[in-house]
């Protein structure tokens, strides 16, 4: 063989060398991808499930979502209104967690759906928490542009606080 066939079969395969690589890295990079949005999800599916367990472990609890969830005008206790800010809070940064996650890239578009659906049905469950959702975002003009907040500002005002 002459050296020029033998500097060109080393080229090839040279070549086929790092495409092989490049394409085992892609491989490497989507596998990646996808274990940093099962995280994530498994995340903010861990913390909705912390809500719940508080309210099946504390009857007290359980008792002041019922409030939030009866769309009475019934006035709330000062107490009950510290935990109905409590309430909304938990709701909010699990909210913002989403939207951030989706904005990154680590949350589907399927996923950010269901937790927008999420949103809606929270606000139709709980109508006495609604003013505290509206007074919470709204004194936080950061949030107004997200859209996972959009719902709130859609909500129907449930009676007084």
């Amino acid at each position: 063989m002459k050296r020029p066939t033998i500097r060109t079969a080393a080229e090839a395969v040279g070549i086929i060398a790092l495409l092989a690589s490049l394409a085992f890295l892609a491989l490497e990079i989507n596998q990646s991808n996808k274990i940093a949005i099962a995280s994530v999800s498994y995340d903010i599916l861990s913390d909705f499930n912390e809500y719940h367990r508080q309210v099946l472990a504390d009857p007290e609890v359980a008792e002041f979502i019922s409030k939030l969830e009866n769309a009475d005008d019934t006035t709330l206790s000062p107490a009950d209104n510290a935990r109905a800010h409590a309430f909304v809070t938990i709701f909010i940064n699990l909210w913002y967690a989403i939207q951030t996650a989706h904005d990154n890239g680590q949350l589907t578009d399927d996923d950010f759906r269901a937790y927008l659906e999420d949103a809606q049905h929270a606000l139709r469950r709980y109508p006495r928490a609604v003013p505290y959702f509206k007074a919470s975002v709204e004194s936080t003009p950061s949030l107004h542009g997200l859209e996972i907040f959009q719902p709130i500002f859609e909500a129907n005002e449930s009676p007084s606080q």
